[in-house]
């Protein structure tokens, strides 16, 4: 999925959420950000992980191991999604009963912090429009972004023939195969060790349904999950 750029767009840090909380780094600045969506405590951050890593500027497994930690701490909560079959996770800020009461229904009542945004738009319609939200992830990548993506391993041919033969799910399933969810790495991260040597050619990727087994099920030393 091509990047759409943040930089019009701002978060809103708050100083319970350093004070009281006792964040910092990327864990701040992964909270902030859901927290900015699900303040109201109706709402959910339904943002791909690719936007969360573009707002921490780090790698795929460092977003990952922040939102676990942040699960863990109690202070995001995960919901699971399925749609067409296939996964999702959305999440919701939580405000711990220890935090100051007067002071959060302050920020909420009197300075409510709005939600990451373009600063160019007035619209009070934002979510949506700002983050990279379920559809964005459900993507049919062309072959080209395939073969880029896959690092050019194989034969071109043989393995844009073996694509083309695919269904349109059986192609969103591979791209989430081989880019990972939220709690899972993709098949990519775990077969970049040694220059891609324990990957195996595109077209075979495809011909053996690598695709439809999970991690564990492929013969490929060194994996590591998240």
């Amino acid at each position: 999925m091509q990047k759409k750029s943040i930089s019009n767009n701002y978060i809103a840090i708050q100083g319970w959420m350093v004070e009281q909380l006792g964040l910092k780094g990327n864990e701040l600045l992964a909270y902030a950000l859901i927290h900015g969506f699900s303040q109201d405590g109706k709402n959910q951050f339904t943002g791909s992980l690719t936007y969360i890593q573009q707002w921490l500027n780090c790698a795929h497994s460092t977003a990952v191991l922040t939102l676990q930690s942040l699960v863990k701490k109690q202070l995001i909560k995960k919901h699971e999604i399925y749609h067409n079959n296939q996964k999702y996770c959305t999440y919701q800020a939580i405000i711990p009963a220890n935090i100051t009461q007067s002071q959060n229904q302050t920020t909420q009542s009197e300075n409510p912090t709005p939600p990451v945004r373009n600063s160019n738009q007035t619209s009070p319609k934002i979510i949506h429009n700002n983050i990279y939200n379920i559809e964005d992830n459900i993507t049919t990548p062309s072959f080209d972004t395939l073969w880029q993506k896959y690092g050019q391993k194989g034969n071109h041919t043989k393995s844009k023939t073996k694509y083309d033969e695919l269904t349109p799910d059986e192609k969103k399933q591979i791209w989430q195969h081989l880019t990972g969810d939220e709690w899972h790495v993709g098949y990519l991260d775990a077969t970049t060790q040694q220059n891609n040597k324990y990957r195996k050619n595109l077209e075979n990727y495809i011909t053996s349904r690598e695709f439809e087994k999970t991690l564990e099920e492929i013969e490929c030393p060194n994996i590591t999950l998240v």
